[in-house]
């Protein structure tokens, strides 16, 4: 009944127009209407999507700082471990350092070197007890000089060290030998060196370093008296050989004072040490020992001697050194006198040595025998002169002769001017 009353009033009361309008509006509801649930569909769909990335962003992160969560620990646990060596090490260098220091301590008290450590004004911050045995104090007055301006302190004020003690201040090292009384006015001979200390290149004190050397001072004078006893002894025995050659053969004894004359010059001239300089003097003034085994009549001999006389002479190299060998010289004597008659080239004798074999001493030897012999008189002839003799070494340079003999004996000639005493060298 109802439904036909509103057919009703449709066809019969509400005009066709406002029907149209009505429709109209209702389709633009359901466009709209379908347009926003469309864009809330995709909004919905784009917060999902957002929603979704979080989340997955979320889990990242979540793994990420999980992972760093992880390492944190390691390294933690790491810093723990390295926390606790470090204290262990840590321990362990103090328990060294306090050996250390103990051993250091022990070092400085038994120190046979006398240690002051003074401050950047000279005065004493420390000192070892072996100062107490150096200044020769009494152990029941040790000194307690810390405090102290070591300029101040009698010791040294008694030495010369004063002026030492100002060279310090300037920031130098200093080195001096100085002698120190004790209270019964006995000596100590000591060698004192102060070094500068510095921090931050500021001169911040010194330290004084004192050693007594009263001992090696005796040693070393009692191997002087020892060292000039056996020159003594040296030259003793060389007189007496020299005497026996004189009595035996005034001639020999005079050419063997001219080769030492020669022989001393041309070694200076090479520059060789003193002490081998006169190694060489004392046998060339015996170098010709063993000729007292040879007949006076051959050694003065006028004319020319026979081969077999002069085998005999030759074996005079060979009995020098019998008699030499067995005294017991500083210098090999006995073996430069069996050598001076060997040749660079081999062909000296008595055994044919050649360039090391022979002895530098025997190369000088050598050579200024027979300068010798060409520039002086011979029984079997006169004196041929300088000139023909250094002619004759100049030939045989390199040969018989070691080179640098000669050169040195030319030059100390013909530049120096050398010249033969008239008797050689003089004991």
């Amino acid at each position: 009944m109802l439904e036909q009353i509103i057919s009703f009033v449709r066809e019969n009361l509400i005009p066709s127009a406002v029907i149209g309008f009505i429709i109209f509006f209702q389709l633009i509801l359901i466009i709209v209407f379908k347009s926003k649930n469309k864009t809330l569909i995709r909004s919905n769909d784009s917060l999902l999507d957002s929603i979704e990335k979080t989340n997955n962003s979320n889990t990242k992160l979540k793994k990420l700082l999980a992972e760093r969560t992880e390492r944190l620990a390691i390294i933690e646990k790491s810093y723990t471990k390295l926390e606790e060596e470090s204290k262990k090490k840590v321990v362990k260098t103090k328990s060294t350092y306090s050996g250390m220091s103990k051993a250091y301590n022990e070092i400085l008290k038994y120190s046979p070197t006398g240690i002051i450590k003074l401050d950047e004004n000279l005065t004493v911050e420390y000192e070892n007890p072996t100062i107490e045995k150096i200044l020769g104090i009494p152990s029941k007055a040790i000194p307690n000089f810390r405090g102290i301006n070591i300029r101040k302190i009698a010791a040294f004020q008694e030495t010369d060290m004063i002026p030492v003690f100002n060279y310090i201040l300037k920031g130098r090292k200093a080195e001096i030998e100085t002698i120190f009384l004790n209270h019964l006015k006995k000596k100590t001979y000591a060698k004192v060196i102060g070094i500068p200390l510095y921090n931050e290149n500021r001169f911040d004190g010194a330290i004084l370093l004192i050693n007594d050397v009263t001992e090696q001072l005796h040693a070393e004078e009692k191997l002087r008296q020892s060292i000039d006893m056996q020159d003594q002894a040296t030259n003793d025995i060389v007189k007496a050989m020299i005497s026996i050659s004189e009595i035996r053969d005034p001639y020999t004894a005079n050419h063997q004072r001219r080769v030492c004359e020669l022989s001393e010059a041309i070694a200076q001239e090479m520059g060789m040490e003193s002490e081998r300089i006169k190694g060489i003097g004392y046998t060339a003034r015996i170098h010709d020992i063993g000729k007292v085994a040879v007949p006076s009549d051959i050694l003065t001999k006028p004319g020319k001697i026979s081969d077999m006389e002069f085998n005999v002479i030759m074996n005079h190299s060979k009995v020098g050194f019998d008699i030499l060998k067995n005294i017991r010289f500083p210098w090999p004597i006995a073996e430069i006198v069996y050598q001076h008659h060997e040749r660079m080239d081999g062909s000296g004798y008595p055994r044919n040595l050649t360039k090391k074999q022979i002895l530098m001493e025997a190369r000088i030897i050598g050579l200024a025998d027979v300068v010798e012999a060409i520039a002086s008189h011979r029984p079997y002839r006169a004196a041929l002169g300088i000139e023909k003799a250094m002619k004759e070494i100049s030939n045989k340079r390199g040969s018989y002769f070691d080179e640098s003999v000669v050169d040195a004996c030319l030059k100390i000639f013909k530049e120096k001017n050398f010249k033969f005493t008239e008797e050689g060298l003089k004991e």
